[in-house]
Order: C-alpha cells, then sequence, then structure tokens
C-alpha cells in the first residue's frame, strides 16, 4: 500500500499549531470551474427558439401555407391519380383548372375562413375513399363555382 503524504498546508490565522516564521507555501494551481451543461442548455434554446419562430410563422400565415398546398399539390397531382375511370379527360382539365381558378381567387384575404374550409372538406370527402367519381367531381365543379369569393357561398 502506496501512501503519499500530503503538501504541507498554508498555516491558518491564529493556528496554535503554527510555527513562527514559516513562510506560506504556494496554492496549486487551481482548474478552471467548467459549466457543466452549457452546451446542452444553448442547444435547448436555440431549439425552443427555433420552434416559436415556426409558431409564429404559422399563425400569421397558416392559411396561405394551406391554400398554397391544395393549389400545388392536391389539385395538380393529388385530384387527377384519384379519378375515377368513367371521368373523361376534358372533364378532368376542366375540374382541375376550376379548382386552380378558386384557389387563385383565395389569394390573400379575399375569402372568409368558412368558404376555405368548406372547400377543402369537400375535397377530402370526395378523395376520403380514394377514388373520386363522376358525381363527386360534378359535386367539386358545382361547389368551385358557387362558394367562389364574392358569390356570398
Amino acid at each position: 500500500m502506496d501512501v503519499t503524504p500530503s503538501p504541507p498546508r498554508n498555516p491558518r490565522p491564529g493556528d496554535p499549531f503554527a510555527r513562527p516564521g514559516q513562510a506560506p507555501v504556494a496554492d496549486a494551481p487551481k482548474k478552471p470551474k467548467r459549466k457543466k451543461g452549457r452546451t446542452f442548455f444553448l442547444g435547448l434554446l436555440f431549439i425552443s427558439g427555433f420552434m416559436v419562430a415556426v409558431f409564429f410563422i404559422i399563425a400569421i400565415s397558416g392559411k396561405d401555407i394551406i391554400v398554397d398546398f391544395y393549389r400545388d399539390v392536391v389539385v395538380p397531382r393529388g385530384i387527377p391519380e384519384a379519378l375515377a375511370p368513367e371521368v373523361s379527360d376534358a372533364r378532368a382539365r376542366e375540374l382541375v383548372q376550376t379548382l386552380h381558378a378558386y384557389f387563385d381567387a383565395l389569394e390573400g384575404d379575399q375569402a372568409t375562413d368558412e368558404l376555405t374550409l368548406e372547400m377543402m372538406s369537400r375535397i377530402e370527402s370526395a378523395m376520403g375513399d380514394e377514388v373520386v367519381t363522376l358525381e363527386e367531381t360534378e359535386m367539386l365543379l358545382e361547389s368551385a363555382r358557387t362558394l367562389r369569393p364574392g358569390n356570398g357561398g
């Protein structure tokens, strides 16, 4: 068993066992204290700030984001792929063009949220079974024509 003696310590003021004239021993240099978890905290702070910014953007322009999604993804890609074989190509083009015109009319705040949600719910109900029949195509065409902003819904 290896026992190493501890280095001499500085005498404390009023120490009765301190030798007179004893020179104080220099303390070992102290290591700088490392702040544990600082990187983790900064990472959490950054992620939290990012999430707040995303939620703020969604709160400000959420309607525009969803309208753009329907106009750019659902109408040109989703609906034509889901159309039943009995829907003619001319009727399919007319449906896509009418829905594009409808969602273009929703730009800005020209339409109320109720009109927007009503049309989107009709599209979702038509595409619910992943097949848009001829009757559903006619219903979507009629809805896009009657629910126009400015028509009064």
